[in-house]
């Protein structure tokens, strides 16, 4: 009986350590994802109210206490009229999503019905056991864009 087995080689230390470090990192960018699913939901949802034409449902289920003590539901109403993208958009994209002293943000797009994307930033704060927003902040003019990308 020959032994025709090839020896085996051993895989490098920094091999295994990458290895390591990307199924950490792939872990990581998941688990965010998902933390930060229902922000997105959130804001989502309000969105379909307001498409539907449940103002006082998009207000009052999904904006917080200070939101509301701040802008109540006719300066909203006001408010949402001065944007149609808040009622007229197919798509909603949030691509940078953070935490900051305990207050979530989004920043995305919404796209018009024009194809047209308008930046937009939601915060949103914990009531509860819910995430509420707490500010909208929409992007549609030229120079509301540029101090947008100066505070980044």
């Amino acid at each position: 009986m020959s032994d025709n087995s090839t020896p085996t080689r051993k895989m490098p230390l920094w091999f295994k350590a990458l290895s390591w470090a990307s199924v950490v990192s792939l872990i990581a960018v998941i688990g965010g994802i998902l933390f930060t699913e229902t922000w997105v939901e959130v804001v989502e949802e309000q969105l379909h109210e307001l498409k539907s034409g449940d103002i006082e449902k998009a207000y009052y289920e999904y904006t917080s206490r200070d939101f509301q003590s701040k802008m109540p539901l006719d300066k909203f109403r006001v408010f949402a009229a001065a944007h149609p993208i808040l009622f007229q958009n197919p798509y909603a994209h949030f691509s940078n999503r953070g935490i900051h002293h305990n207050v979530s943000i989004l920043k995305g797009k919404l796209t018009s019905l024009d194809h047209r994307n308008i930046p937009i930033e939601y915060r949103l704060i914990k009531e509860g056991n819910s995430w509420k927003i707490l500010s909208i902040r929409i992007f549609e003019k030229e120079q509301d864009m540029i101090a947008e990308n100066d505070e980044e």
